[in-house]
């Protein structure tokens, strides 16, 4: 038997797919790199044009950012540096994060995220929503916000310690207005009706309990509210009243 086989003829006219991508890629690169040794892509070709800055803004407005984007974006739209774009942006105070991107042909596109303020942090920063410290101008004049103080390497400890107490507080209808973590780990708290609670270094949670258990006998006279609490002893707590004129 003769077998008529010709290889030559099943390859005419195949084209493989991946060597046709390959194709493309050198014809992409060589046509950019065409258009920006001539200018075709330089910024005065294709400027910038918009700046649209959108986002849940309330500290900051979109006429601030654009004030502080416009003077850098001097590029043109295929050479924008998107990239520092979003580093300007998110060191404007109050700004979280950002994310920017260009909207053909002429446009960039700006959304914004705040920081959302929670509580004071120390002298001079405040607290996110996400327990993030973050520094913006006049941070210690803002009002009514609680103000939580600790080494700075003890924030998120803080900031669930603050939030566990004040749940188990609100049981009594109290709140927590200034808490502290001393050096050595003891724990205070000011509540905001003015009593100051000290609650040492151990169990602090069951010692709070402990106050929260018994507040309401404690202040069945109304007007008597202790001005402070020492929960510092094992089974027990010493209070102290304001002196009646």
């Amino acid at each position: 038997m003769k077998l008529n086989f010709q290889p030559e003829k099943l390859q005419q006219g195949v084209i493989k797919p991946g060597l046709v991508g390959v194709v493309l890629v050198i014809a992409l690169t060589a046509l950019v790199v065409t258009w920006l040794t001539s200018g075709m892509l330089g910024a005065n070709k294709w400027p910038i044009k918009w700046l649209d800055v959108s986002g849940p803004l309330q500290r900051v407005s979109a006429d601030q950012i654009r004030a502080v984007l416009e003077p850098e974006i001097n590029g043109g739209f295929f050479t924008i540096d998107l990239d520092r774009v979003r580093a300007i942006t998110e060191g404007i105070p109050w700004v979280s994060s950002a994310e920017a991107r260009t909207q053909f042909p002429d446009t960039i596109e700006v959304r914004v995220l705040e920081y959302t303020a929670v509580a004071h942090w120390g002298s001079s920063q405040l607290i996110s929503e996400q327990g993030v410290a973050f520094t913006v101008p006049a941070a210690n004049k803002i009002q009514g916000l609680p103000r939580l103080q600790g080494p700075d390497n003890q924030l998120e400890a803080v900031v669930t310690f603050w939030q566990q107490a004040n749940k188990r507080l609100g049981e009594v209808s109290l709140e927590v207005e200034d808490l502290r973590l001393h050096k050595r780990g003891s724990w205070e708290l000011l509540l905001m009706n003015n009593t100051r609670v000290m609650l040492g270094r151990e169990n602090v949670l069951p010692r709070l309990q402990r106050l929260i258990a018994n507040w309401n006998q404690l202040t069945q006279r109304g007007v008597n509210i202790p001005l402070s609490v020492d929960l510092r002893y094992t089974n027990g707590f010493a209070v102290q009243w304001v002196e009646s004129s």
